[in-house]
């Protein structure tokens, strides 16, 4: 089992690495990585910023204890608590989760078992059933003993979060993550600061959601954006560049739908036909979006055609989509 997790978790890593052939733009590269494996920063007001590899998290030094957002197993999970060292002797006593997601949450068992682990209830929810048909329960993350369905306010000693959760975009329970006193917003799998975002829109298990987050994250009064992946710090800038990607998207799939009509299947092969046609209009949607000169405003472009697959499906089937 743990060999098979390590097998996704490089495969995401080579992906994004993948993504990354032919030279990464200036506007997509973050800052260079120490050879020690990591690099850790600070913010502003005790928030810290550790990357490692395609992933990132953030942490904040309270004069009651350490406040941690996350532990991808890959590779940040292997330098946390080292990187924590670095800056402080406090020891961790509160631990974020984003969401449910492996990637994100699969080291958070190195951090101390009297911890309060907090998270929306819909994750401590799938953690529970995970749990409960898991083959090897040590790899379960730890279960959230502190949960919410809307909105928590977490003040720990002098450091404060604002979590709220604005409903499914990316995936259920994937809350927003805002430290006001250094205006620090975090919202994982859904902005991609400098980059296309992931395979398929990142997974975004409601791409309506997905596409409104983007608006809820401009309502926040924020200076720096941490989204959980590629190497680098966001902007509000940054998320004004991904939304008109999105948008264009949107306008581009639909553009392909109008264009190649769908007719129902009259071969003996009505799959065959069926994928064609799908294909057809995935490859007018990519061919739309590359005249709007998309490969030289972000990096990642591997993933355009999956993003075009993606909004047509949900433009084709998906209500709130279609019929708007």
């Amino acid at each position: 089992m743990r060999r098979r997790l390590s097998i996704v978790w490089s495969k995401t890593a080579y992906l994004f690495a993948s993504a990354a052939v032919g030279g990464i733009p200036g506007n997509s590269k973050g800052p260079t990585i120490p050879a020690k494996g990591y690099l850790v920063q600070h913010i502003d007001g005790g928030l810290y910023w550790l990357v490692a590899n395609v992933y990132q998290v953030m942490f904040l030094v309270s004069n009651e204890g350490v406040i941690v957002v996350d532990a991808p197993p890959y590779n940040i999970g292997d330098y946390y608590l080292k990187a924590i060292s670095e800056v402080t002797n406090k020891v961790v006593t509160h631990v974020v989760y984003s969401h449910d997601h492996l990637d994100h949450i699969g080291s958070s068992g190195i951090f101390p078992k009297n911890a309060t682990y907090i998270a929306h209830k819909l994750v401590a929810d799938s953690l529970s059933a995970a749990k409960a048909m898991a083959t090897n329960v040590s790899l379960v993350p730890p279960i959230p003993t502190r949960t919410f369905t809307k909105n928590l306010l977490l003040t720990v000693g002098n450091q404060t979060l604002q979590l709220a959760y604005h409903g499914d975009g990316h995936s259920p329970g994937n809350i927003f993550i805002y430290a006001p006193k250094q205006k620090v917003l975090m919202l994982v799998d859904v902005i991609f600061p400098g980059w296309l975002p992931f395979v398929q829109l990142a997974y975004a298990s409601d791409v309506l959601g997905f596409i409104k987050d983007h608006d809820i994250v401009l309502k926040y009064d924020f200076k720096t954006f941490i989204g959980g992946h590629t190497t680098r710090l966001g902007t509000r800038k940054d998320v004004l560049v991904q939304k008109q990607y999105i948008s264009d998207l949107t306008s581009a799939a639909r553009q392909a739908l109008d264009k190649i009509p769908f007719t129902l299947p009259i071969s003996l092969r009505p799959w065959k036909q069926y994928t064609d046609y799908l294909n057809a209009v995935t490859e007018t949607c990519t061919k739309i979006m590359l005249r709007k000169n998309w490969a030289k405003k972000l990096h990642g472009i591997i993933f355009l055609n999956g993003h075009c697959d993606k909004m047509i499906q949900n433009i084709r089937i998906v209500p709130r989509l279609a019929l708007t």
